[in-house]
């Protein structure tokens, strides 16, 4: 993989931490391997979605050491965006480190967010693409209407553009249909 390589060790016992610190001799003059030891008790309690979300790893790792729900839903949420891979993977993990209990509840959890997850989806795209509309369309009606008056009146003020650029999609259709009679660009734009 091309890439460099540590041994990692992860445990909830101490014993295990204090041995896993110790160098390992590879035999070779100079080599000796150090490895990163994780002790488990020493890692932090991740509830803050925002710090879950930037690393997802850490908050699995923390549902690891921590295994109470919300620490679990923490790191849940953290990783519903990852590569459906990754996400099996970790949530296994997660769920199999919570009292029976918990995580009947996260289960039963998990899967009214995979049933409804699509509808939310929708939802969300469906707002995305009616507000990407109405914001492409202001662009274009206040684009239609410097021109028409950069054409028809010989050019527009800095003071003129700015009132177009503040302008919302209701005045700039106002101004759109006066430009066609008014005797000057200043008319068009004047209430």
């Amino acid at each position: 993989m091309r890439c460099d390589v540590m041994l990692l060790v992860i445990t909830r016992d101490p014993t295990v931490a204090r041995w896993a610190h110790q160098s390992i001799d590879l035999g070779h003059p100079g080599f000796e391997l150090r490895p990163v030891v994780v002790d488990l008790p020493e890692v932090p309690r991740i509830l803050d979605a925002d710090l879950a979300h930037v690393s997802p790893e850490f908050a699995v790792l923390s549902s690891l050491a921590h295994p109470d729900r919300v620490v679990a839903e923490t790191a849940l949420g953290a990783i519903r965006t990852m590569p459906e891979d990754a996400r099996k993977l970790y949530s296994q993990a997660i769920l199999a480190q919570l009292p029976e209990p918990a995580r009947g509840d996260l289960e039963t959890l998990m899967d009214l967010w995979d049933k409804y997850k699509p509808l939310f989806e929708q939802h969300y795209y469906e707002r995305g693409l009616k507000e990407g509309r109405e914001e492409g369309g202001t662009a274009a009606s206040r684009e239609a209407l410097r021109t028409f008056l950069a054409t028809r009146f010989g050019g527009v003020t800095d003071e003129q553009q700015a009132r177009i650029a503040a302008a919302d999609s209701a005045q700039l259709s106002r101004w759109i249909a006066r430009a066609a009679h008014a005797s000057s660009a200043e008319a068009v734009l004047t209430e």
